[in-house]
Order: C-alpha cells, then sequence, then structure tokens
C-alpha cells in the first residue's frame, strides 16, 4: 500500500511488499538485504539500512527558492544558512561560510566570533548575534 502519492515508499519493496523474502510491518520498509526499518527513515539522509538502501533513488530533487538545498539533499530555510548552528545532516550550510578560524574547542557565531563550546546553549547569550542560544 502507497502512503506517498508518487509510490515513492514503494520503490525498495518487491512485488507484494517485502524484498529479499522478508516480510515488514505495516508502517516499516523492507531494505534490498531484507532488514525492515521503520517508513519514516527512508529519504531522511541518514543510512538505516546496513546496505543504506533506505536512501536509494531519494533524489536531490530541489528545494523552493526559499530554501537553501543542502548537499544531502535536504531543504532548509535560508536564513538558517551561514546563522552558525548546523542544520544540514552533512553540516554544508556552515561548511562553506568562512569567516572565522574558531578552533575546535570553540563554537562559531557564524558571525566571525567565536565562543567556548561550553557556552553553547547555556541558557545565556554569548554571542552578539544570539545564535548561541538558538537552541
Amino acid at each position: 500500500m502507497s502512503e506517498c502519492t508518487d509510490a515513492s515508499d514503494e520503490d525498495l519493496c518487491a512485488p507484494g511488499g517485502s524484498s529479499g523474502g522478508s516480510s515488514c510491518a505495516a508502517g516499516e520498509i523492507a531494505c534490498s538485504d531484507g532488514q525492515c526499518i521503520s517508513q519514516v527513515y527512508q529519504c531522511d539522509g541518514y543510512a538505516d539500512c546496513t546496505d543504506a538502501s533506505d536512501e536509494v533513488g531519494c533524489g536531490s530533487g530541489s528545494c523552493p527558492a526559499s530554501e537553501f538545498q543542502c548537499l544531502s539533499g535536504e531543504c532548509i530555510p535560508d536564513s538558517n544558512y551561514c546563522d552558525g548552528i548546523d542544520d544540514c545532516l552533512d553540516l554544508s550550510d556552515e561548511s562553506a561560510c568562512g569567516g572565522d578560524t574558531c578552533t575546535t574547542s570553540e563554537w562559531s557565531c557564524g558571525d566571525t566570533q567565536c565562543i567556548p563550546a561550553s557556552y553553547y546553549c547555556d541558557g545565556i547569550t554569548d554571542c552578539n548575534n544570539g545564535a548561541d542560544e538558538l537552541c
């Protein structure tokens, strides 16, 4: 049974709703190797199947004009691009921003300011732009 209008939730299933001879419960999809996972994990940007078949055929698509497309395919609001907070699963919304030289023990406010990593989401605004408390 397809829950998606384009039937993409059925892409990994063989006829009869199973793959590799396995039978999954309602709300699950069959990985190519027969493992069953919840269908909410299909095309979520993470390989939940041991063979990563839940991410095959998801396509990168395209995002609406008001959104940034992460290298991993998901879309985030443009306002989240280079805001100092990692929103993309692959961190691509922050990796190309440049401008700061924070160390690994620091957190980037996204505007060239660095604060100690322990200050992130501690209930006290330390970044001039307040990005450290947008948790």
